[in-house]
């Protein structure tokens, strides 16, 4: 039941940001919150590992290569070790991860967005993205 959860979380935040949703012309990486979120409950790296793939496998559903899908599961695959080996593992650990997932897929795609303001909108929605999720998830397992 845990793993179906992720799966969905993760599977419909991405489905979602591959429709083009956006809040205010800003379009925040959904998949990213979801999967850094969802690796802080993942029981292993497989699992973690598995939401990576699926995600990117919704966001990129046709033939062809791009950079930033690479980039993703790259820094997705990155952020599930990282949850696994961060020393404060809750809500702390979640806020780091996302920060860091963002700049890196930033740094690899367009470093020179990072100092706009676009970027600071676009982090800012991510971190409560991933935060809501985090908190959803955590909350559903609490007593578990």
């Amino acid at each position: 039941m845990k793993f179906f959860s992720l799966v969905l979380s993760v599977g419909v935040l991405s489905f979602i940001q591959s429709c083009g949703f956006s809040v205010f012309g800003i379009v925040p990486n959904l998949a990213l919150a979801a999967v850094v979120a969802s690796a802080f409950f993942a029981a292993d790296l497989f699992e973690g590992i598995f939401l990576v793939l699926l995600s990117a496998l919704i966001l990129k559903f046709g033939s062809g290569f791009e950079s930033g899908i690479l980039a993703f599961a790259l820094i997705g695959a990155a952020a599930v070790v990282m949850a696994k080996f961060i020393p404060w593992r809750y809500f702390v650990g979640n806020l780091t991860a996302i920060i860091v997932a963002v700049l890196l897929f930033y740094a690899f795609l367009n470093p020179e967005l990072i100092l706009s303001l676009v970027f600071v909108k676009e982090l800012f929605l991510d971190i409560v993205a991933s935060s809501l999720i985090f908190a959803f998830l955590y909350f559903l397992w609490q007593d578990k």
